[in-house]
């Protein structure tokens, strides 16, 4: 999570790895309840 709650992601495998994606704070704990949900670890949440 960034100060202002928007969430950054970082790809780190696959096609876009080191990609940046950055998701609004309005979606951020949608996003994040989704990504525990297919098993992603988060990090700093």
């Amino acid at each position: 999570m960034l100060p202002s709650r928007k969430m950054r992601i970082i790809l780190k495998e696959g096609i876009a790895s080191g990609e940046e994606i950055l998701v609004s704070r309005e979606s951020a704990d949608q996003v994040k309840k989704w990504l525990e949900t297919i098993g992603v670890a988060i990090k700093g949440s």
